[in-house]
């Protein structure tokens, strides 16, 4: 039995309404007031803090719902069931492997231990690219600052 914390069955313990897979089929049709594609880092915060503004939100999510009792540390079984394209995800010229998640919790599940603000140099790029005005390090200080806390993520 894994003794890492388990938000997955803490939630499901809290009421949390899943559909699909092994949780029964999923309806024709859901109603809500936002609808979230992906269950990745920004969707958990979103889906949050728009939940608590009294707003009923669906998150939709392709790959499965794992918790931490279903992780036994071998790479064979993980990489088919966690990851897109099973790990083997490249960028367009192949020269990178992306590890990048498919299943609830998105990427954040696959690298939770890798947590860091967005480099400067990228978000200064974003918003010139982008128009991304009002999302600069400064702005958005105060949010990685929330999210370190109550994370409890520490400097490396």
């Amino acid at each position: 039995m894994s003794k890492l914390p388990d938000p997955i069955l803490e939630g499901l313990g809290r009421g949390w309404q899943v559909l699909g897979g092994l949780h029964g089929a999923v309806p024709d049709q859901l109603t809500c007031d936002v609808a979230i594609v992906g269950s990745g880092a920004g969707a958990g915060i979103s889906a949050e803090l728009l939940a608590r503004a009294g707003l009923k939100v669906v998150i939709v999510e392709e790959g499965p719902l794992k918790s931490s009792s279903d992780f036994h540390q071998r790479e064979a079984q993980a990489y088919p069931t966690l990851y897109q394209e099973s790990a083997a995800r490249k960028t367009k010229d192949k020269a990178i492997t992306i590890l990048q998640g498919r299943c609830v919790g998105g990427s954040t599940t696959v690298n939770w231990t890798s947590s860091f603000r967005t480099p400067v140099d990228t978000l200064e790029f974003w918003r010139s690219e982008f128009a991304l005005d009002g999302f600069g390090n400064d702005e958005l200080a105060p949010f990685f600052q929330q999210a370190e806390q109550r994370l409890s993520i520490g400097p490396w």
